[in-house]
């Protein structure tokens, strides 16, 4: 049974590249997936080994477009964190930063996530880690 959290990416704008990246050293299988972009982003763990190591995927970068052609702009940017770890409860903790250029003006905004899997009564939130950088402009 899957330890799963949803979490909105509400600043994510129009024509934005969105690029992730995801790291694991605990025995947790796991996936994660962000859902609304041009192409879903999905990284997955399919092991228990405990060794650090990058989740893999086919796709790290795609783009955010916020509606199509007679469609209304109510499309959702979402991370789902699926671990697979018996009933632990999982805990996260989110950091935003803002990339600005030399005049101060927003460019991007970076998420970080660092997750516990609260496997053994451990509760160091170094269980996963997730990166997901978005610049607003391509190029």
């Amino acid at each position: 049974m899957a330890n799963r959290r949803e979490i909105v990416l509400d600043s994510i704008k129009d024509g934005d590249v969105v690029y992730v990246t995801a790291c694991s050293q605990c025995a947790s299988k796991a996936k994660i997936t962000v859902t609304g972009l041009e192409q879903d982003i999905v990284l997955e763990k399919n092991h228990e080994r405990t060794a650090p190591e990058e989740l893999t995927c086919q796709c790290k970068f795609s783009k955010y477009i916020s509606k199509n052609e007679g469609q209304e702009d109510n499309k959702k940017v979402k991370l789902i964190i699926d671990i697979f770890n018996e009933d632990n409860q999982m805990r996260v903790i989110k950091s935003d930063s803002i990339m600005s250029d030399k005049e101060g003006h927003e460019k991007g905004i970076n998420y970080t996530f660092y997750i516990d899997d609260q496997a053994e009564g451990d509760s160091d939130f170094n269980d996963y880690y997730i990166n997901i950088a978005i610049w607003h402009k391509q190029g």
